[in-house]
């Protein structure tokens, strides 16, 4: 039984307020963690002002680094909104924190053809804690969300929507050529929807009807020709990933390329090595940080597998395989040799939202299937499922949200603050390693310091002021 019309917009409206409510509480109260800092040094310009002048700064900035520029115009234009501070550098990351909820819904709402699935999609990925924090984070990971889950249901209609099949095609491609601008981790997404298309191409759902082989060969080459032009799109760029490999004879150890060894540079290799094995300590971590931690993060996993099983069963064996790869895909490129460098579980956030999807699924379907058998009225068994277990997964992340709340991720703010208040002249304050040589200086700067005035020891030593 559908809910009315105008309940389900009354529920998803609620449930967007308490997204947006939980991503803006105290968006610009903790200080700022070394990511961003760096992220704010590079958007703001190193006088920390922030205006049309340091979008060549940005440029030149990311041509050494080689990382994509897009979030930093983004963060650019943020800070001469809100001010070069905490809340100005996570302003928009917010912004489509919340526009993923609302994303997640309509996806949900017209690939299942359940409002009360997709409100469920909505209340678990606006409550859910990676989400918050990132929300919360000044960096591109909500906005790499919405871009990639946005692209993967465009391409999705492209193949399915003969009408307005130019359309899906073009949004396909302006969404993976932002995805890819803001990160290199766009072309794990990238790579991941070309395998699933092609596997849609010649696997067509019967809802859609048989296709002939040449219908499967235009559906090919108009998917071929949609990836060309985002490569086409990235040219520019090439040039940048080509210099440094010529200056370093490698790809740059932090956005490794998958499948090609990178040779990290002494400071990674002393700080930040981490080798990749396909044991079950990984699965583990992906299991605790994209759900809950301990016995919830397993159950909702076991009920993402359930919620596959269901929608292979009931709605689609086509649509749910497809579902299944945007998970496993990048997880097998994950540990595709060789290992890699610096790789963090949400380098993959992607796949977030379609995991949540599932796991809804799963949930909704195995409470409906359990009231079944106390012989709950059809009409009421849904609506209730949706109550029980929306009450059951508010319950399970509220003390994960209060930690998190409650805890500042690396306070710089405050220890700059105590070093700028109890420092006397003619002191020197020695930090290290080299982040901590950034994190410091930038909140003396936010403090009144004059960037030329502090400066290295006469020795040099890296992270000394």
């Amino acid at each position: 039984m559908k809910l009315p019309l105008k309940s389900t917009l009354f529920i998803l409206v609620l449930i967007i307020l308490m997204g947006a409510g939980l991503r803006f509480y105290h968006l610009g109260s903790k200080s700022l963690w070394v990511d961003e800092i760096v992220a704010s040094y590079v958007a703001s310009g190193p006088d920390l002002k922030a205006t049309n002048a340091d979008i060549p700064y940005i440029i030149n900035q990311r041509y050494k680094d080689v990382s994509p520029p897009l979030r930093d115009f983004i963060a650019n234009y943020s800070f001469r909104i809100w001010g070069v501070n905490e809340l100005g550098l996570r302003f928009f990351p917010a912004c489509f924190g919340v526009l993923g909820i609302l994303l997640i819904f309509i996806i949900a709402r017209d690939w299942l053809k359940d409002e009360k699935t997709a409100l469920l999609s909505a209340l678990v990925f606006s409550i859910l804690p990676f989400h918050i924090q990132h929300s919360q984070d000044g960096r591109m990971y909500t906005l790499f969300m919405f871009y990639t889950l946005a692209s993967f249901y465009a391409m999705y209609k492209a193949l399915h929507t003969r009408e307005k099949r130019l359309l899906w095609a073009s949004l396909y491609v302006i969404l993976n050529s932002l995805s890819i601008y803001h990160s290199y981790f766009g072309f794990w997404a990238l790579i991941t929807q070309f395998i699933i298309g092609i596997y849609w191409i010649y696997f067509p759902d019967s809802e859609y009807g048989s296709a002939t082989h040449e219908k499967k060969i235009t559906l090919l080459s108009l998917f071929v020709g949609i990836h060309g032009i985002i490569a086409i799109i990235y040219t520019p760029w090439l040039k940048a990933i080509y210099q440094f490999i010529k200056t370093h004879g490698n790809p740059p150890a932090p956005y490794q390329v998958p499948f090609i060894q990178a040779t990290p540079s002494t400071e990674v290799s002393r700080n930040f090595m981490y080798h990749l094995q396909p044991n079950f300590t990984f699965i583990e971590s992906l299991v605790h940080e994209f759900g809950l931690p301990g016995i919830s993060g397993w159950i909702m996993f076991a009920l993402g597998i359930l919620g596959t099983f269901y929608i292979y069963r009931d709605n689609s064996k086509r649509k749910a395989i497809g579902l299944a790869l945007w998970i496993i895909i990048p997880i097998i490129i994950t540990f595709a040799p060789p290992p890699k460098v610096l790789f963090f579980n949400r380098y993959i956030c992607f796949i977030l939202p379609i995991y949540i999807l599932l796991v809804s699924i799963g949930a909704l379907r195995l409470v409906n299937e359990i009231l079944t058998r106390f012989r709950i009225k059809p009409d009421m068994r849904s609506t209730l499922s949706l109550i029980i277990i929306s009450c059951l997964f508010t319950a399970a992340t509220a003390s994960s949200l209060i930690n998190y709340y409650s805890t500042d991720k690396q306070p710089w703010r405050k220890a700059v603050r105590y070093i700028m208040d109890n420092a006397e002249d003619n002191d020197i304050v020695i930090t290290g390693p080299y982040n901590a040589n950034w994190c410091t200086l930038y909140y003396m700067q936010k403090a009144g310091a004059v960037r030329k005035d502090i400066g290295k020891l006469p020795n040099g030593e890296s992270g000394t002021f």
